[in-house]
């Protein structure tokens, strides 16, 4: 949601590992942010002309949750997803990939295109039918 209202993002701490395949992933791998109470934690500063309000709500299964403004954003903003792939890499399987934001103002200006975040991590489940690439040799 943070990216969705182009927001800073002040301190962020990615996964070490992938835990589970894509089947119910509702955002691109690496989206996520780790937090753990006292420790590491997940800050975004609002960039905006106006106040933003975070409203959540819990429909089981799903936290379900949107951001509030007083007037419409001036701009739509999307994640893209680049440079997917799964490795072998010293016999464990690694997954990687950017995540760039992509916004599209509503005034004309071109898109503005910011590289948010390259993942590399170990991936923790069967996943030897998605390796592309062997640099193990």
């Amino acid at each position: 949601m943070a990216l969705d209202a182009n927001a800073e993002i002040v301190e962020r701490h990615r996964h070490s590992l992938d835990l589970f395949r894509d089947v119910e992933r509702t955002v691109p791998f690496g989206c996520g942010a780790t937090v753990f109470y006292n420790y590491v934690d997940f800050q975004f500063g609002n960039t905006q002309a106006q106040d933003l309000v975070i409203a959540a709500r819990v429909e089981p299964p799903d936290l379900v949750a949107e951001i509030r403004a007083r007037a419409p954003l001036p701009f739509t903003a999307r994640i893209e997803e680049r440079d997917h792939r799964f490795y072998r890499r010293d016999g464990a399987i690694r997954r990687h990939n950017e995540l760039w934001r992509v916004v599209d103002w509503q005034d004309g200006r071109e898109p503005q295109r910011e590289l948010l975040f390259v993942n590399d991590c170990r991936v923790l489940y069967p996943a030897d039918d998605l390796v592309a690439e062997d640099t193990d040799g």
